[in-house]
């Protein structure tokens, strides 16, 4: 599986084991923390020749491998090659006899929250061809990030058996339980299958029968830690944001790397601390304080319920260690989770607009505007006056270069009086030295438009406009018959 997601480092940190995880890793040297196969490369143990991992945390680091839960030991086989396994098929009553045979003690996964180890949560392997390591660090994932199948089966599994329900399936020890289960799961994920003859053996098939004739379910919702936008950008020297930042916690601790600001303010002139505690719906810019182009993470974290089922990744950061299984939480638990958003600084130009005018109705248009859109968002308006006769310049900053930058005008200020044509849209490509360009508009009077009525603008065929004009002529002459009718019967004698 490739995670997208970004991966910064924080700097200067490491984690550093407390000394009761440190015996309990001494403890448990002997013991197998998943199955052991035979001959296997990517055996998960623990032994005295097995170093602990010392990792440093990422910012998006949310537990750590602490040591093994309840277990038992098993045997049984899985396919040679991974091959995706049909959720419905029945149980085999054994493995077939190509399968990968081996066997060892499995269990429980401990782990604790990277900054505070009172939060704890056990965990499920989803991934049996992968082992595990005390110290490992692991973030929150999604299902898809997993690429792990038949997890809908799995957290029906986890809903309705130990440890969510202590007492199923029944009749076993809390370690037999815990063996059951995970075998259960592997069937789903891997095409595990156990031996005949195991006591745990009719409790496996018994859990797969129930999630096949009830599953799968959905997956549970993510924590609720989020920051938005996923992620911003800003000219190099200027703040990022704002990003907004939501929880269901009381409180939600954000943090930047070394060498990176945040702040309270979008002219990036209230720093706030870093690390900086606040609540669900702050606001904060994040502002990289020289002139280079560069990228960095702002994180928040904040300490929240997570439902079992929840996916959890390695990391990626212990030093030599290119992969770790992949767990699935066994029981809703108050843990730490994160989230995280990059903030970018890019190179910038200006694009300068110049307005001009020309044509015999310059000065009788009406109101124009000009919108620049380069492709980022950022909303860029200009507007013009009514009016206006001699060129209006416009400069707009902070715009990405090697950006292409359309160049519009929605309203061009015509009237009933006058038309206006523009050479508008334009594109421009924009350089590190900047761009400029010129839009221009012709205004002309309506009056010099033939066949158009300038008191309205509406266009009338010319043989109405002299049927109109004969209609005028016609009409003096009827007026001027009809005074002089009246003026001669006045001057008659009676």
């Amino acid at each position: 599986m490739t995670d997208s997601r970004p991966r910064l480092r924080s700097r200067n940190r490491r984690r550093r084991l407390p000394a009761s995880v440190l015996w309990a890793a001494a403890a448990l040297a002997a013991l197998t923390f998943v199955l052991l196969w035979a001959g296997g490369s990517t055996q998960a143990r623990l032994t005295e020749e097995s170093p602990i991992i010392e990792s440093p945390d990422g910012p998006n680091t949310d537990i750590e491998v602490t040591g093994v839960g309840a277990g038992a030991r098993l045997t049984g086989g899985y396919p040679a090659n991974p091959t995706p396994q049909d959720p419905t098929a029945p149980y085999p009553a054994a493995p077939p006899a190509e399968y990968t045979q081996g066997g060892g003690f499995t269990a429980l996964i401990n782990t604790a929250s990277v900054t505070d180890p009172a939060l704890t949560a056990e965990m499920y392997c989803i991934d049996i061809r992968v082992g595990t390591q005390i110290g490992g660090g692991y973030e929150n994932g999604t299902w898809d990030e997993s690429n792990v199948q038949n997890l809908g089966y799995v957290t029906y599994i986890l809903n309705n058996f130990y440890p969510a329900v202590p007492g199923e399936p029944a009749g076993l020890s809390e370690g037999e339980q815990a063996a059951a289960v995970q075998s259960a799961i592997w069937y789903f994920t891997d095409g595990f299958i156990l031996n005949a003859g195991l006591p745990i053996r009719a409790a496996t098939a018994g859990i797969i029968a129930a999630a096949q004739l009830n599953g799968p379910v959905t997956e549970p919702p993510p924590p609720a830690v989020s920051i938005t936008p996923p992620a911003a950008a800003a000219p190099v020297g200027s703040a990022a944001g704002p990003f907004t930042v939501a929880t269901d916690a009381p409180s939600v601790t954000l943090s930047v790397p070394d060498g990176y600001t945040m702040y309270g303010d979008a002219a990036a002139t209230a720093p706030l601390p870093n690390p900086y505690t606040t609540t669900s719906g702050a606001q904060v810019w994040v502002g990289s304080g020289t002139d280079a182009v560069d990228e960095t993470l702002l994180s928040a974290r904040a300490v929240v319920t997570v439902q079992r089922g929840r996916v959890y990744l390695y990391d990626g950061l212990a030093p030599g260690v290119d992969e770790l299984q992949k767990l699935i939480l066994a029981e809703t638990a108050t843990l730490e989770a994160t989230a995280q958003a990059p903030a970018q600084f890019f190179a910038a130009a200006s694009l300068t607009v110049n307005k001009a005018f020309t044509g015999a109705g310059v000065g009788q248009q009406g109101a124009s505007q000009l919108t620049v859109d380069c492709g980022d968002g950022v909303a860029r308006v200009a507007d013009i006056p009514q009016g206006a006769s001699t060129t209006q310049v416009f400069t707009f900053p902070g715009i990405a270069v090697g950006a292409t930058c359309v160049i519009a005008e929605p309203a061009t200020g015509a009237t009933s009086m006058v038309d206006v044509t523009t050479d508008a849209p334009q594109e421009v490509v924009i350089p590190e030295t900047g761009a400029t360009a010129t839009i221009t508009n012709t205004v002309t009077r309506r009056a010099e438009v033939p066949g158009v009525l300038p008191a309205t603008g509406a266009e009338t065929p010319a043989p109405l406009l002299w049927a109109g004009a004969g209609g005028l002529v016609v009409g003096s002459l009827l007026v001027l018959a009809s005074l002089t009718r009246r003026r001669s019967a006045a001057a008659t004698p009676r």
